[in-house]
């Protein structure tokens, strides 16, 4: 569906000043729709897709798939106009054998057969090898670009926030039959793989680093009530999302200790005190167009550091 960018284009703009840019895009669920926000201003402020601005672009789950698109070239209102008219199939579900194959569907619709060489910059996509409990990253750049898999696979298998969804199962040319899960569960916040992926594949000095790190922002926890309150608890979803919460910020710590010599602005704002209270699962379109707006408002929040970073 979206157009694909030569790689020279990419890699010249994203070493645009002799800066390498890259850029790390969190899990979220539905409130990725606030990473779109930021995303918008930063498109507008460079005046071109994004794709064509960065060397490296990494996500996790959420972050994965609009990673994904990046790197195929889209803009960012063709991502939020996608989203729109495909997500809401994915949370009518309830069983996770149900979403699970609306996920697959939807990923279908995004990529198609596309594989990793249909990149126009450098990509990593975050999942985790459920069975041998470790990360797989899932990327351009090596011997078999993306360990063979097609890029719609890739993002299913970073998305499958078990149980919510049912793990997804594929066989890799290089790594055989394979149970994968939710990136999440590894690396909500990709960032730290991103700057050791730019150390082995760009080979450029740390100085030169320009690392925009995007999260999905912080909202109040939904008051649940009723059978609603019921299907969130035996569904874990509370306990899961605290859980990558720290996660989150545990790759923040472990990214200061180990790149102090990298320059990162990190964008994860917290929005509780606006009235609006939201986890991961939210499917209220007007809810997901205010996660939009406090996007957006973040960007300006930052705008001088981001600018910065962005030249």
């Amino acid at each position: 569906m979206f157009r694909s960018g030569p790689q020279d284009i990419a890699r010249r703009a994203g070493e645009a000043n002799g800066h390498c840019r890259v850029l790390s895009l969190d899990g979220g669920g539905t409130k990725g729709y606030q990473t779109l926000g930021v995303l918008k201003e930063m498109e507008t402020a460079l005046g071109a897709p994004l794709g064509q601005n960065f060397r490296l672009i990494y996500g996790t789950s959420t972050g994965a798939c609009t990673a994904a698109f990046l790197g195929l070239g889209a803009e960012v209102d063709e991502i939020v106009a996608f989203y729109r008219r495909h997500i809401p199939a994915v949370l009518r579900e309830t069983m996770p054998h149900a979403k699970a194959a609306a996920l697959k569907a939807f990923c279908r619709k995004a990529f198609g057969k596309k594989d990793f060489s249909a990149f126009g910059t450098g990509i990593g996509i975050v999942a985790t090898d459920w069975r041998r409990e470790r990360p797989l990253i899932l990327k351009t750049g090596s011997a078999l670009p993306g360990e063979g898999c097609t890029i719609a696979r890739a993002v299913r298998a970073s998305c499958s926030a078990y149980p919510l969804f049912s793990a997804c199962r594929i066989r890799l040319p290089s790594l055989g039959s394979l149970e994968l899960a939710d990136g999440s569960y590894c690396a909500n916040n990709p960032v730290v793989f991103a700057i050791a992926e730019a150390d082995e594949a760009l080979r450029q000095p740390r100085s030169s680093r320009r690392v925009i790190s995007i999260g999905a922002g912080t909202y109040s926890i939904p008051a649940y009530q009723g059978m609603s309150r019921l299907i969130h608890l035996f569904k874990g979803v509370g306990l899961l999302q605290k859980t990558l919460g720290i996660n989150t910020e545990t790759a923040e710590q472990l990214r200061r200790a180990s790149f102090p010599d990298v320059a990162v602005t990190r964008i994860d704002d917290y929005f509780g005190g606006h009235g609006l209270a939201v986890d991961f699962t939210e499917a209220d379109e007007l809810k997901l167009a205010q996660l939009y707006q406090c996007g957006r408002r973040s960007f300006f929040r930052h705008e001088n550091d981001l600018r910065s970073m962005l030249d």
